[in-house]
């Protein structure tokens, strides 16, 4: 998933690792990781591996051998691996280590870091920015008062914030 800076993408990982349909397909849980600019990768793969009953997993020597064992760890678990704030296709490639039955979702700001962690054209999933209704709508959600008395200036408010829920 690929978006501008504030338009939802890890509202939208959140609400997914809570969605009790997923929950359903993917009963041995959520793994999730915020990576951002300068993340420390062995530390989140470690954490990770505490996660799924792996203490031993902070004895890793590299992100190399913690990725291996994780990948094995996972290999016949059912689990969502959400893999958030990806500034770079290198800081993503060790969480990639679902089996067959787990799914993961990459959520970027970059074109560039979402092109290149598709397995295939097209599964870059951009999410758009909210028109003014959708935006006027979902501040009348937070705070209906303020919506009520002051319409226009809240109508003006999301013009200016150009549909980024978060600003």
């Amino acid at each position: 998933v690929r978006g501008w800076p504030g338009v939802g993408k890890t509202t939208l990982a959140r609400f997914l690792a809570h969605d009790d349909e997923l929950a359903r397909r993917f009963p041995d849980g959520v793994l999730w990781v915020s990576l951002g600019p300068s993340p420390q990768i062995l530390a989140e793969l470690q954490v990770w591996g505490r996660a799924v009953g792996m203490p031993e997993l902070v004895t890793a020597n590299s992100i190399q051998e913690a990725t291996l064992r994780l990948a094995a760890a996972l290999l016949d678990r059912r689990m969502l691996l959400l893999i958030d704030d990806v500034w770079e296709t290198v800081h993503a490639t060790p969480f990639a280590v679902g089996g067959r039955e787990c799914a993961t979702l990459i959520t970027t700001r970059l074109s560039s870091v979402a092109d290149q962690l598709a397995q295939r054209p097209g599964d870059a999933y951009v999410l758009p920015v909210l028109t003014e209704e959708d935006s006027l709508s979902l501040l009348e959600t937070l705070a209906p008062d303020v919506v009520a008395e002051h319409r226009e200036a809240c109508r003006e408010l999301v013009r200016e914030l150009q549909g980024l829920p978060l600003a």
